[in-house]
């Protein structure tokens, strides 16, 4: 530790009856220790660097009565110095050179503070030379010692809480994950459930139809019956289909029908489009050749993509429109998926792809979809990209290999 004494014409401050009787007594190094243990024992460490400096110049205020003492912070991410001051009783206030705290006084003391560039502690008499109190220079030198050690301490915590507070919000979207996991599993054993009766519905409809044909039923009464199978295929084709994209992806790399992917995505998002009033467009070449892929995976980045963009138009809205095109060198195919809704802010739109980042509100969405999406594109020798202008809308577009 580095001190260094700094000479000023005298200005004696406080009585000479006072200083006097405090030089006769001295401080009793037992008892400032003592002191400065019960500082350290409650160092404010979660209100900063400067709560542990005002702590500590206080408590070596009581030590060391009648003196001047300041504490100069030359902190890392902040361009301006921290002084934190304890003068005696009549004492004003002086400049806030870093470099002299206390210009006026004589003999002011500065010790640098250990592991903190350009950090000092002050201190200067008020009518006494501190050259000539060694034992009150030992007090001021640990004294620094513990400030130094209580700001780094400080300062490791205040960059810790951000982590901590990241890994909380993680351990809670993990949990979610985790519960929306469990749930799909639940509602793909549901569903198988459900195909059963549904196909026994079909198969009676069917012969309830044939046998009813010509003189049975009238036409109102075939034409529900119609209806009754026309439903029940549905309900049976989507259940089928999400069973199998429930499933986990085994399938081996095939030709993959882009359109039929995007049917089945947009059929999976159609409680989506309805909840929040979206209109759907899709315009797909009549000659798109097949990509290289996984028809399970490549539904999911769709699936991901419709439902994101309905949740952009939820407050009033809006029209999805998915254009399918074929690049004009023949070598992939381009999917632009746009929507009218809020877009994304210029300052967000370079983290969204980041996985667990989100700008929903907590219980809304993991932050894992557009994560996956990317994942899964890329996987497929692809790249997705992302352009938005904020109240206007967003386009997604997905490249694949053909």
């Amino acid at each position: 530790m580095k001190t260094h004494a700094m000479n000023a014409p005298a200005a004696s401050l406080v009585s000479q009856e006072v200083e006097s009787a405090r030089v006769r007594r001295g401080p009793d190094l037992t008892e400032a220790y003592a002191a400065l243990l019960d500082a350290a024992a409650s160092l404010p460490l979660e209100g900063g660097p400067g709560a542990v400096a005002r702590r500590l110049v206080d408590s070596l205020a009581s030590i060391l009565p009648g003196r001047a003492l300041g504490v100069c912070l030359v902190l890392p991410d902040s361009g301006v110095p921290l002084v934190e001051l304890s003068l005696p009783e009549g004492m004003p206030a002086p400049g806030r050179d870093p470099t002299r705290l206390f210009p006026e006084l004589d003999g002011e003391w500065i010790v640098d503070l250990d592991g903190l560039s350009g950090s000092t502690l002050h201190a200067a008499p008020c009518g006494i030379r501190m050259e000539e109190e060694p034992l009150e220079r030992t007090i001021i030198e640990r004294a620094a010692a513990l400030m130094a050690a209580g700001v780094r301490s400080a300062l490791v915590l205040r960059a810790a809480k951000p982590v901590s507070v990241e890994m909380t919000e993680l351990r809670a979207q993990l949990i979610q994950a985790e519960k929306l996991s469990t749930l799909g599993q639940i509602v793909a054993g549901v569903v198988h459930e459900l195909a059963n009766p549904v196909t026994s519905i079909v198969a009676s409809t069917e012969l309830m139809m044939r046998n009813g044909a010509g003189e049975h039923l009238r036409a109102e009464e075939l034409h529900h019956l119609s209806r009754i199978r026309v439903a029940a295929d549905r309900i049976l084709k989507f259940s089928r289909d999400l069973v199998h994209y429930a499933r986990p992806a085994r399938e081996a790399p095939g030709p993959v029908a882009l359109a039929d992917v995007i049917a089945q995505a947009a059929g999976f998002s159609q409680h989506e489009f309805e909840r929040h009033g979206v209109e759907v467009g899709v315009a797909c070449g009549e000659r798109l050749r097949p990509v290289l892929g996984r028809s399970g995976p490549l539904t999911q980045v769709f699936v991901n993509l419709f439902t994101n963009a309905a949740h952009a138009m939820s407050d009033h809205g809006g029209r999805l429109s998915v254009v399918v095109r074929e690049e004009v060198d023949g070598s992939e195919v381009a999917i632009d998926v746009t929507d009218t809704g809020v877009g994304i802010q210029p300052e967000t739109i370079g983290k969204i792809f980041e996985p667990f980042f989100t700008t929903k509100e907590t219980g809304r969405g993991t932050g894992l979809g557009l994560a996956i999406v990317r994942e899964i594109v890329e996987s497929h020798g692809g790249a997705v990209t992302v352009a938005s202008t904020p109240g206007e809308g967003t386009t997604f577009t997905v490249r694949l290999p053909l």
